[in-house]
Parts: C-alpha cells; sequence; structure tokens
C-alpha cells in the first residue's frame, strides 16, 4: 500500500509528521492523511522525495524495486502517467457506446510500465465484485487500454446498462464470444459474432494493480 510505503520512507528518515511535512510543503494533518490512505501524494510531492532522498518511485506506487536508489535518477514530470480513475457508473444509465463514465481522480503511474501503448487511451478502473477471483480481486485496481483495436483472447472491461465491470473474453473459432467470469460462483454467458455490436467492449486489460491504498 502507498500509505504504508509512504509511512516507512518517513520512519528511516526518522523524522516525525511535522518535521517532514515542512519539507514537502504540507500540514502535519496532510501527512496523516496520506499515511492513512485517505490521500495519496501528488507528483510534486513525489519528485520532491526523489530529488532530495532518492526515493524510488516505482516502489513507492508499486512496490517495485529497492525503495532508495543508490544513485541519483533523473525524473521529470513527463515520466509519470496521470491517468485517470473512472466511476464505475456511467452518467448516462443506458446500455450504448455513448454512455459516458466521469473521472473521479488521478492515479499517478510510471510512463516506463506502458511502452507501446497510447497513453491517452489508458484509464483506471476499481473492481467492485468478487466475480473475477482469483485473479482479480475487489478493490484491485486495473488498467485499461480503452477502444482497443486488436480483440483477442483475454481480460476485458465491458459496458452493460451503464457499469463498467471485467470479464474474460474467448473468441471462438465458430464466431462466437464467451464471456467468462473467474468465479465459478457466476454463469459464463456466449454471444454470437452478429451480437457483438450489443457487447460494450469498454477496453481490454493490461496492468492490474492489488489494494495500491
Amino acid at each position: 500500500m502507498i500509505a504504508q510505503r509512504f509511512r516507512e520512507i518517513r520512519k528511516h528518515l526518522q523524522m516525525n509528521q511535522e518535521n517532514f511535512g515542512k519539507i514537502l510543503g504540507l500540514s502535519q494533518d496532510s501527512i496523516s492523511a496520506i499515511e492513512t490512505g485517505k490521500n495519496r501524494p501528488t507528483i510534486p510531492v513525489m519528485q520532491i522525495m526523489h530529488k532530495r532522498w532518492n526515493v524510488n518511485l516505482e516502489w513507492l506506487m508499486l512496490g517495485k524495486g529497492a525503495s532508495f536508489h543508490h544513485l541519483p535518477v533523473p525524473i521529470n514530470e513527463e515520466s509519470i502517467l496521470m491517468l485517470p480513475l473512472l466511476n464505475n457508473q456511467a452518467s448516462q444509465a443506458k446500455d450504448s457506446p455513448a454512455e459516458t463514465y466521469e473521472t473521479v481522480d488521478y492515479f499517478p503511474l510510471s510512463s516506463t510500465l506502458f511502452k507501446g501503448f497510447q497513453f491517452d487511451r489508458l484509464c483506471v478502473i476499481r473492481e467492485n465484485s468478487d466475480s473475477m477471483e482469483p485473479v482479480i480481486f475487489r478493490g484491485d485496481y486495473l488498467v485499461c487500454e480503452h477502444e482497443t483495436q486488436n480483440l483477442s483472447d483475454g481480460l476485458y472491461v465491458l459496458s452493460r446498462n451503464g457499469y463498467l465491470f471485467s470479464r474474460r473474453l474467448y473468441f471462438r473459432l465458430d464466431g462466437k464470444i464467451q464471456i467468462s467470469p473467474d468465479n465459478n460462483r457466476y454463469p459464463v454467458e456466449e454471444i454470437s459474432a452478429a451480437d457483438l455490436k450489443k457487447l460494450c467492449i469498454y477496453g481490454k486489460i493490461i496492468w492490474r494493480i492489488q489494494q495500491i491504498i
């Protein structure tokens, strides 16, 4: 969790919340809100942590690698993507491609994770059911490539009746598409190629982040 890793940095530096906040330009209450998971550190705050203490931002955001770089690593705002976190419920509750899912927040992730993808097509949704367990869990964050052109077997975000949800799709040789949850307590669906337009594929899932906050 970002909150826990953020607190670990402060503890490692042997600083209290007040003094840590002064360096980062934040109040003690703001530091407390980040450490309890109510808020996330902003890009400017993470940049200060990187430049001043060589904090590894990929570790801070995703828990990957070491917490500190041994040598300074150049970083700039362009290396961090602020991906839109979408509301799972559409502003128009009707099953059509015109459904609009509003941005409720922004999710900072390293651009190096998504080489080869069009950044302006990437978005994030939060899984709010157990239908895809044990692969995707309730509360996981899913990075999705919106309007993907490459439809092949895999994990997708679908839109139906004004809601976004995840499913595994299988494109069969007979033209039919199988819509499968990974949790066998949920039913498997099947549609024909002719009904594909009725299946609103919002995008393909390209990254899963487990309980990041």
